[in-house]
Parts: C-alpha cells; structure tokens; sequence
C-alpha cells in the first residue's frame, strides 16, 4: 500500500509542477502580447484578468508542490488539488465550453481524469505520517 501512496504522491507533485508551469508560461505570455486574446473557461475573471490570474495560480501550484515535497507541509497542497479538480470541472464540463470532435473531448477527460488521480495522491501523502 505504500508504494501505490508513494507512486500516487510522485504522480501529483509532477502533474502539478507540470500544470503550475504551463499556467505561469500561459499567463506571462498572456501579459506581454496584448495583442493575443485570452480566455478559458476554467479559469476564474474576465478575458482582461485572466493572464493575472493564471500566473498567480501557476504560482500558488508551485508553491504548494514545493512546500509539500520540500517541507513536508502537506495540507496546502491538498487544497491546491482540490481547487484544481473543481476549477477544471467548472470550466470544461459545467460552462459553456465546446469541443471540436469527440478526440478534443477525449484529451479533456484525459486531463481532467490526471486531475482527480493527482487530488486522490496528494490526499492520501497527506494521511502518510512518515
């Protein structure tokens, strides 16, 4: 039982050091082209906002990995997991978002699949005493 714990804490800490990079990259991109309009569903604000907003989440998924990874400092980490698992379901499959063709909608369950397997990692490690 371990191990599956510790191969399901090394699956989240990655798939969120992996998604807090690409929400930093996405909104520093966002920010400096003006000229390149923004805008997802599953992040919270208005098109104008929402670069702001995926960096300072990008920036709060790296700092609850580290925190959690480094320190030994879990329960940050566990609610970033949580909120990630929600704001994915409330932008892809409670809004207005709409996919191309059945493999757009594949890859989202994919990603939105990864999200609840790393929330169920990162719930558990925080269980994990030692």
């Amino acid at each position: 039982m371990r191990f599956l714990v510790l191969i399901l804490r090394v699956f989240s800490y990655g798939y969120h050091t992996l998604l807090g990079l690409f929400l930093l990259g996405v909104g520093v991109v966002g920010k400096m082209s003006p000229a390149t309009a923004f805008y997802t569903p599953a992040l919270p604000g208005e098109a104008e906002s929402q670069p702001l907003w995926a960096i300072g989440l990008g920036l709060i998924a790296l700092l609850t990995v580290a925190l959690s990874a480094l320190k030994n400092f879990r329960p940050p980490f566990v609610l970033w997991a949580l909120a990630g698992v929600v704001l994915m379901f409330r932008g892809f499959f409670w809004g207005d978002y709409t996919y191309s063709d059945w493999d757009d909608f594949q890859w989202i369950l994919y990603f939105f699949g990864g999200s609840i397997v790393a929330f169920i990692g990162a719930a558990l490690s925080a269980e994990d005493k030692r």
